[in-house]
C-alpha cells in the first residue's frame, strides 16, 4: 500500500473525529482559541524595540498580573519625543504629560513584536499618542497559560497601572483586534461595572461573540458537514464564556468605534456591522458616540491591515476629541 494511499487512510479516520476531540479536550480549545503557540517572529528581542520596526522611543518592561504571572509589556511614547532620552522612571512620569494613551489588546497567535501591530504602533504614535501594548499570559515573554478569564485579568491589571502613573484628565482608550477586541469589551464591561469607564473602546475587525466566531471561521468550514458540529461549537461557548461582545455592550457606557473591512476573510465583515446595530439600538447607550467604519473590499485591508488606510489617525483624533468630550460631560453630569 502506498504512502499516499495510508496517509489519506489515516485522514479519513482522523477527520471526522476532530470536532468530536475538540469537545472533550480544554488543551485543543485552547489552542485553537488563543494560538499562543504560535511565536512568530522568533528570536525576538523584545528589549531591541528599534530592531523590531518601533520608530519611536520606547521601553521593554514586565509587570505583575497575578501570582507567578509577569506579563511582557512595550511603552512607545508619542513620536514627538523620540530623540528624548528616558530613564524608566521618566517614561513611568511622560504617562502623566496628558498626551492620550492607548492600551492596545492584539488578536491571537504571534505577540507583540508582530509586523502588522507594530505598524499600527507607530501610526498612533506619529499621532502623538502614547501605546501600551501587552502579551497576555502564556504569549511571548509573558508566563502563564492563557484563558478568557486570565487574558481578562491582564488587560484589567495592565489598564490599573496606567491610571496608577496618568494624570486623571488623560484619555485612556482601550483598542483590541480580532480576539483583542471581545478582550478589550469584557474589560470596558468590567470598568463600567465599577463606574470607571474607559474614555473609548476601539473594536476592530471584531467577532459578535465566540459561537459566532468559531462557527464562521475558515477553519471550521471543513466540519460543517458533521451532526456534531453543533456540539464542538456549544463546547467552544462553555469554555470561553467571557468572549460574548453582543452582550456587553448594554454595559459598556464609553463611546465607541467598530473598524472592519468587507475583505475580511477571518472574521466576516457583518460581525462588526451587527455590533453596531446593537449598540445603536440599546436605551442604556442612547446619546453615547457610536461609529462603524466600513473599508470596501477594493482597498484590500482583509482581517489586520485597516492600519494602513490614509484616513485612519483623523478617524482616530476624531474620535478621542468627541470621547474626551463626553466623558467629561459625564462626570459633570
Amino acid at each position: 500500500m502506498s504512502y499516499i494511499i495510508k496517509c489519506g487512510i489515516v485522514l479519513l479516520i482522523v477527520y471526522p473525529l476532530i470536532p468530536f476531540l475538540l469537545q472533550i479536550s480544554d488543551a485543543l480549545k485552547r489552542h485553537c482559541i488563543f494560538a499562543n503557540f504560535v511565536r512568530y517572529p522568533f528570536f525576538t528581542d523584545f528589549n531591541d524595540l528599534p530592531s523590531c520596526g518601533v520608530t519611536s522611543a520606547g521601553r521593554n518592561f514586565h509587570l505583575s498580573s497575578a501570582p507567578e504571572i509577569e506579563l511582557g509589556i512595550w511603552h512607545i511614547t508619542p513620536q514627538s519625543e523620540k530623540d528624548t532620552t528616558f530613564s524608566d522612571d521618566d517614561f513611568m512620569r511622560s504617562l502623566s504629560d496628558n498626551s492620550p494613551i492607548i492600551l492596545y489588546l492584539h488578536g491571537n497567535s504571534g505577540h507583540r513584536a508582530l509586523s502588522h501591530r507594530v505598524e499600527l504602533y507607530n501610526v498612533l504614535s506619529a499621532m502623538d499618542y502614547h501605546v501600551i501594548a501587552v502579551d497576555y499570559r502564556g504569549y511571548a515573554d509573558s508566563a502563564g497559560t492563557p484563558s478568557d478569564a486570565g487574558v481578562v485579568e491582564d488587560a484589567l491589571r495592565v489598564y490599573e497601572w496606567i491610571t496608577e502613573h496618568k494624570t486623571e484628565q488623560t484619555p485612556v482608550i482601550i483598542w483590541g483586534h480580532s480576539m483583542g477586541a471581545a478582550v478589550g469589551a469584557a474589560v470596558s464591561k468590567k470598568l463600567c461595572d465599577a463606574y470607571k469607564c474607559p474614555h473609548g473602546l476601539v473594536l476592530e475587525s471584531p467577532f459578535l461573540n465566540i459561537r459566532q466566531g468559531v462557527e464562521d471561521n475558515p477553519s471550521s468550514l471543513p466540519f460543517w458537514i458533521f451532526p456534531w458540529f453543533g456540539g464542538m461549537v456549544d463546547a467552544f461557548e462553555r469554555y470561553c464564556s467571557l468572549f460574548k461582545t453582543d452582550r456587553w455592550l448594554t454595559d459598556i457606557h464609553s463611546p465607541l468605534l467598530i473598524l472592519h473591512a468587507e475583505d475580511d476573510n477571518i472574521i466576516p465583515h457583518w460581525h462588526g456591522e451587527q455590533l453596531y446595530k446593537i449598540a445603536l439600538g440599546l436605551e442604556s447607550r442612547s446619546g453615547l458616540h457610536t461609529q462603524f467604519v466600513s473599508y470596501a473590499a477594493e482597498q484590500e485591508y482583509g482581517h489586520k491591515y485597516i492600519h494602513t488606510d490614509a484616513d485612519l489617525p483623523a478617524i482616530v483624533r476624531n474620535f478621542v476629541k468627541v470621547s474626551e468630550k463626553e466623558m467629561i460631560s459625564a462626570e459633570t453630569f
